[in-house]
């Protein structure tokens, strides 16, 4: 996977700093890159277990739930330069943001990321219905609209049994994403949000399908399709929240389906590439039985990035979380070929989060590790942080946080793993994963 002339770079570049408060968000790359260090914020089983595999780890016992403010912190600053042996530290965030640029920049820190202006202008729904309209890729009849006092609920009809979803401009987990099935859930927007610009989508049946895709120098990079689980609240409040993917599924959509995904995230991705963004970005569409929409372009590290990287890494792919690196530490691609991505992976992970509008607390946790179910029980195999390559057909891998634990509404407390897919139907898990699905849930108790 790696050459010499990318050992010998990696080893000249100096320490890489993944600041992240959740850990397992910094999980993919750590038993590759020479000299890698995790700053986090978020206490976890998995602290330990990446310890012991030999993974360099900073823990700061302070709630801090932003990696701009980690970053800013005093103990993480001296962790950084006490850790860097005289070379330059090149830091890596899931996302860039104008505080992350500034510290790096007055610490003399190398930024392997975009500009967040990018991030911004690109990421906000509203922006970003305007710049697919002008480059001409469907995007499901969206208009943008200023929400004034005189606006009427019945600007939208609903007289056909229409439903539409209305979206602002910022949001994660499907929170700024609503589904408008009445002129009284209309009401209720524009009631609350005076002056806001929202995005208003006709609604359309279909399934979502994220990408992972990485551009540079070498071109594009496109992962297969991964299906988006949506639509099961005990997992996730917001009904166009996702709760998790499944990469099996999407395996039998049509060449012709495929074609037209493809085409519109290369139109995408060579815009991005003439403002000058580098790197792993994701794409979410909506897919029906003929058409498909784009429903919005994530211009940084994306959620699914440490699964990505362990299967590339498995398969024996030069991972996407590598090559984004690569970029910014100034690597030289020129005559170097990258084998077309593998398309066929099967794995599925479903993300539990915490459906509650006020904080939980993890009363009782599952250690993290691979588990299998004999018979009524599960019966847990070994610890571990990842689900890596030894997972086998009848084990599954969780991961928990820690008992004692405050989660917020929205954030994620557990994630399950399987080699496999988990989806029977859209909407319906397949009868295996139901069993390990339920006995998980009984084992795991928020307060």
């Amino acid at each position: 996977m790696l050459n010499k002339k990318i050992c010998e770079f990696l080893e000249q570049a100096g320490p890489i700093f993944f600041v992240t408060p959740t850990v397992g968000r910094a999980i993919g790359l750590e038993k590759i890159l020479p000299d890698f260090h995790i700053i986090c914020s978020q206490n976890s089983e998995d602290i330990e277990l990446l310890r012991k595999a030999g993974v360099k780890v900073f823990f700061l016992e302070k709630d801090i739930k932003n990696s701009g403010k980690l970053l800013a912190d005093a103990q993480v600053l001296d962790y950084i330069k006490s850790n860097s042996l005289g070379k330059r530290a090149n830091i890596v965030t899931f996302k860039p943001s104008p505080m992350i640029e500034m510290i790096c920049e007055k610490n003399d820190f190398r930024y392997l990321g975009n500009d967040s202006k990018i991030n911004r202008d690109w990421e906000d729904k509203i922006n970003f219905a305007n710049i697919t309209t002008r480059l001409g890729v469907p995007n499901a009849n969206s208009r943008i609209i200023k929400i004034e006092k005189e606006l009427r609920a019945d600007f939208l009809d609903f007289s056909k049994e229409e439903k539409y979803v209305v979206q602002f401009s910022r949001g994660y987990s499907g929170n700024s994403s609503f589904l408008v099935e009445s002129q009284k859930d209309f009401e209720k927007i524009l009631e609350n949000n005076i002056g806001r610009k929202i995005k208003i989508a006709d609604y359309r049946n279909g399934d979502t399908y994220t990408f992972d895709v990485c551009i540079g120098d070498f071109g594009t990079l496109v992962s297969q399709p991964i299906f988006q689980i949506s639509g099961f609240t005990e997992f996730n409040k917001n009904i166009l929240g996702t709760c998790g993917n499944d990469y099996s599924y999407g395996k039998n959509l049509s060449k012709e389906i495929k074609k037209e995904l493809d085409l519109n995230i290369r139109k995408i991705s060579e815009e991005l590439f003439r403002v000058g963004y580098r790197g792993i970005l994701g794409f979410d569409f909506l897919v029906g039985e003929k058409k498909v929409d784009l429903i919005e372009v994530n211009p940084r590290l994306v959620g699914s990035v440490p699964v990505f990287t362990k299967l590339q890494i498995s398969s024996g792919e030069m991972p996407f979380l590598l090559l984004h690196i690569l970029c910014f530490l100034g690597f030289t691609f020129q005559d170097m070929e990258l084998e077309d991505v593998r398309r066929d992976f099967d794995f599925s992970q479903l993300i539990l989060r915490n459906t509650f509008e006020q904080i939980k607390i993890v009363e009782k946790a599952m250690p993290s590790g691979v588990y299998k179910i004999e018979g009524e029980k599960i019966v847990f195999e070994r610890s571990d942080y990842f689900a890596d390559d030894k997972l086998a057909e009848n084990e599954f891998f969780v991961t928990c946080a820690s008992a004692g634990e405050l989660v917020d509404s929205d954030m994620e407390y557990t994630n399950i793993q399987l080699a496999c897919g988990i989806m029977k139907e859209k909407n319906l898990f397949n009868k295996h994963f139901i069993k390990i699905k339920e006995e998980v849930l009984r084992k795991i108790i928020l307060k």
